[in-house]
């Protein structure tokens, strides 16, 4: 059985554009490159009655190189580093919160 980690990215609108030039597409790039899915957008699906303001992407991956793309994902030239947050679950193991800030401090 191999072993399973949700992930959660969360970073502003400005952020979280899928244009050719964002670093989501970036981080897609890589993902698919390795042949992970997809970073996929679930904030329309938030409830309430507003936008969240945000954009949250979600998956979930086999056997994920968790510490390889957490560098590369917290080094990237965010335009607004304070509003991004990297989550990552294991099946096994502790949760991880990640901020651009502890690459860079």
């Amino acid at each position: 059985m191999s072993g399973v980690t949700g992930l959660v990215l969360v970073c502003s609108l400005m952020d979280g554009d899928p244009a050719e030039s964002s670093n989501v597409h970036e981080l897609n790039s890589w993902l698919k490159h390795r042949g992970f899915g997809e970073l996929v957008d679930v904030a329309q699906h938030s409830g309430g009655t507003k936008h969240p303001e945000m954009c949250m992407f979600c998956c979930g991956y086999n056997d994920f190189p968790e510490n390889h793309f957490a560098e590369i994902a917290m080094s990237m030239n965010w335009m607004d580093p304070e509003s991004v947050v990297l989550i990552m679950q294991p099946d096994e193991g502790s949760t991880r919160v990640i901020r651009p800030c502890e690459f860079d401090c």
